[in-house]
């Protein structure tokens, strides 16, 4: 048997032995030569994390020729799945992976708030902040937070839209009740329902329940408060919506929050009477109530000033006067000292 020495140069991602390798060759013609192994694959030796950098962990310990499976950390995405490791006598190789953040297109995946808009964040990616916006009566609570996306979605959890409480009107009515007009409105919350109260004498149209949305004011243009007419025989003070009787006309009237309740009734005026007349001529003959009017005769010979005598709200009558009539001035008296001539008697009905 021959036999050499050698030395062996190792492809890179390997190391030399030790010593020159022997070779051992048998046979005289064609030598079989038994060269052993001189070369092994290096250990590798995972380089340290870094900030949204690829994760090696799952590489360290493994040798040149192994495949190597990076990571990324949550909300991140490897760009090289799998590498095939060359690593050098110091375990270091060289890799082309990166981690880029997720997008988050889809929206939240938890915690979604149906009263909040997440437009402003479904154009992001992972590490960016959002503040969500809430829909119109919501305030939010959590405010901005730093998105971690999965599979293009994030957890919002801990950015909530609660209803907004309501202030008052934005512009109130001016006939609503000074006191209790919008009593049972104010304090409320968004997606709360109310009634306001409209002051005496006007009735409440309209859209008489408001569904609230608090901003934090909230609309009450469709529930308006209209004045209402006054019972008859009644008329309104110097304050709007107030009804009291006319002059002539007693009762009591009280507003029930949609009508007047009651009635005027017209007064008595003061019997009287209206001399020579056929039906009014004794004492206390003519009498009635504010706004009646009679139609008055006289007696032949008399005649009316004017036809109808009327009930005043003073309780005082606008009556006529029967007055006589002239008596025929061609009369005569045949064979008197004075009046024998005709037109010398004159006078009136007596």
């Amino acid at each position: 048997l021959a036999s050499c020495q050698l030395f062996i140069p190792c492809v890179a991602g390997y190391t030399d032995i030790a010593a020159p390798t022997t070779v051992k060759c048998s046979g005289t013609t064609a030598p079989s030569c038994d060269i052993p192994t001189c070369c092994t694959p290096n250990v590798c030796v995972a380089p340290a994390a870094v900030p949204i950098g690829p994760n090696y962990a799952a590489c360290n310990g493994l040798v040149t020729g192994n495949t190597c499976f990076p990571s990324c950390d949550a909300g991140y995405t490897v760009t090289v799945s799998s590498e095939i490791l060359n690593c050098n006598a110091a375990g270091v190789f060289v890799s082309t992976a990166a981690c880029v953040a997720n997008t988050c297109t889809m929206g939240p995946s938890m915690a979604l708030d149906p009263n909040a808009d997440y437009a402003s964040c479904n154009i992001q990616k992972t590490a960016d902040t959002c503040t969500p916006v809430c829909n119109l009566g919501y305030t939010i609570t959590g405010g901005t937070f730093a998105l971690l996306c999965n599979a293009e979605q994030y957890d919002a959890t801990g950015v909530t839209c609660v209803p907004t409480t309501c202030t008052g009107p934005t512009t109130p009515d001016p006939n609503a009740d000074p006191a209790t007009g919008y009593a049972s409105c104010t304090g409320q919350q968004t997606g709360g329902m109310c009634t306001p109260v409209c002051r005496s004498g006007y009735r409440l149209v309209g859209t008489t329940t408001i569904n609230l949305i608090c901003s934090p004011t909230y609309d009450v243009s469709g529930a308006s408060c209209d004045l209402q007419p006054c019972p008859v025989n009644a008329g309104t003070t110097a304050i709007p919506g107030q009804c009291v009787c006319l002059t002539g006309y007693t009762g009591t009237l009280t507003w029930t929050g949609t009508a007047w309740n009651g009635m005027c009734v017209p007064d008595a005026c003061t019997p009287t009477q209206i001399l020579n007349s056929v039906l009014y001529s004794t004492a206390g003959a003519l009498n009635g109530n504010t706004g009646d009017a009679v139609m008055v005769d006289c007696n032949p010979g008399y005649i009316a000033t004017f036809g109808t005598a009327t009930c005043r709200p003073d309780g005082t009558w606008d009556q006529p006067t029967c007055t006589a009539q002239p008596c025929n001035p061609n009369t005569m008296i045949p064979n008197s000292v004075a009046h024998e001539a005709t037109g010398v008697i004159t006078g009136f009905t007596d």
